[in-house]
């Protein structure tokens, strides 16, 4: 018998500032296209208002494994704690280097329940985002502005992209992706530490990978929204 056929996906439509359930189980399989990974997979069309509508595609995976830096939201007690003193670099690098000694204890690899990586990326292809009907200028100050936030039964989390990654995608061929994510609760202690850095960090820095358990129930309990920061709140500096 070959192997059979991965279903095509029906694109769900979403809109920017309108909530939606990220694993929606009409709109979601079990591998990817190329059945390279396994976990879970939807894919998504956002449509901004501002710019033309583009792709996002939203994966759970088990391409990578826990280190011990990871926020379960489903297994709280295992789950990385955020402190305030989180969003200062060199505590957050002593703190994240510690933690991952971890990763060769096979106590913590039995506990965490949470084999599955989120990854959303922007962009379905490489040029997707290049190849979008929109200024630069408006690209750049949209996706600087974009925010990713994801509803959990005990907590809420937010996730920007970075500087770089942006950049490469409007004006090369990457993607854009959100794969670090902070408790909401912190926004403004991110933003001041933003400030204080003079932006040289990037809020990649200060979030940490977010791992789901292999459970298509939870998944679908969990909601998201795209939403725009005060154009103050750009992560990519305006250029005079």
């Amino acid at each position: 018998m070959g192997t059979p056929e991965i279903p095509e996906l029906i694109y769900k439509e979403i809109d920017l500032g309108i909530k939606f359930f990220l694993f929606d189980p009409e709109n979601t399989r079990d591998s990817d296209r190329d059945r390279k990974h396994e976990g879970f997979f939807s894919s998504k069309v956002l449509h901004s208002g501002v710019i033309p509508p583009f792709g996002v595609d939203v994966e759970a995976t088990t391409y990578y494994k826990p280190i011990g830096i990871e926020i379960t939201p489903f297994n709280p007690d295992i789950s990385y704690q955020f402190t305030e003193e989180d969003f200062y670099p060199d505590f957050k690098d002593q703190k994240c280097a510690s933690l991952e000694e971890k990763q060769d204890n096979p106590q913590y690899l039995i506990e965490s329940q949470s084999p599955l990586n989120l990854v959303v990326g922007l962009g379905q292809t490489d040029q997707e985002i290049f190849r979008l009907n929109a200024p630069v200028e408006a690209k750049r100050d949209f996706f600087g502005r974009l925010r990713l936030q994801l509803w959990f039964p005990e907590e809420t989390f937010e996730a920007q992209a970075y500087q770089y990654n942006i950049e490469d995608a409007i004006s090369n061929s990457s993607s854009i992706y959100f794969s670090d994510f902070y408790p909401t609760a912190f926004k403004d202690t991110l933003k001041a530490t933003l400030q204080r850095e003079n932006a040289a960090k990037s809020p990649k820095l200060f979030g940490n990978p977010l791992q789901l358990p292999s459970d298509e129930d939870k998944l679908s309990q969990i909601r998201a929204i795209f939403i725009l920061a005060e154009e103050s709140d750009s992560n990519i500096p305006r250029k005079e």
